[in-house]
């Protein structure tokens, strides 16, 4: 191999790692372009206790925290239920009248969380209705399909299964 066919190789091997380096930075940005509008909620709902550390007795609360993971601000216009499969689902929109809780519509900015809180230490006054009334019958598989849903002002929304504590109670209250 002459020098000159040296040369011509190493253009052509040159040429064609510029390709393959173009064509994955389009495909990366596409990839970006695409995730970055996404939303992306991280959501708990369970049981929780607040301390005033006053030596009152503690508080006890259902509890929705909702943090904003992505690099665009999203607004939590509701948080609903539903219970059931297929034809046999049932809906609810879920109220927060506590002066602790935040209300929607809710605008939360990047890494910025809210906590939606329903009190529940006179569990006569939503738990026992929520367990009775809406979900019916407390049991084992009623309560696999108990969902949350926090809906987004883009239509989009994240659906999940309440925390175990929660399901607990539940099953508790169907027991009596």
């Amino acid at each position: 191999m002459t020098f000159d066919q040296k040369i011509q190789l190493a253009n052509t091997i040159g040429t064609w790692l510029a390709a393959i380096g173009t064509i994955s930075a389009v495909i990366t940005s596409l990839y970006f372009a695409r995730t970055s509008n996404r939303i992306n909620l991280r959501v708990f709902a369970g049981l929780r206790v607040t301390f005033d550390g006053d030596g009152s007795p503690p508080n006890n609360y259902f509890g929705i925290n909702i943090t904003n993971k992505a690099d665009r601000n999203v607004v939590i216009t509701s948080i609903g239920w539903s219970v059931g499969k297929r034809k046999n689902t049932q809906f609810c929109i879920q109220p927060f009248h506590s002066n602790l809780s935040v209300q929607y519509p809710k605008t939360l900015q990047h890494g910025e969380s809210a906590s939606f809180l329903i009190p529940i230490d006179n569990e006569n006054e939503w738990l026992v209705p929520f367990a009775t009334g809406f979900v019916k019958t407390p049991d084992s598989k009623t309560l696999k399909s108990l969902k949350l849903w926090v809906e987004t002002s883009v239509g989009e929304r994240v659906i999940l299964s309440p925390e175990n504590n929660f399901i607990n109670k539940l099953k508790e209250i169907g027991r009596t």
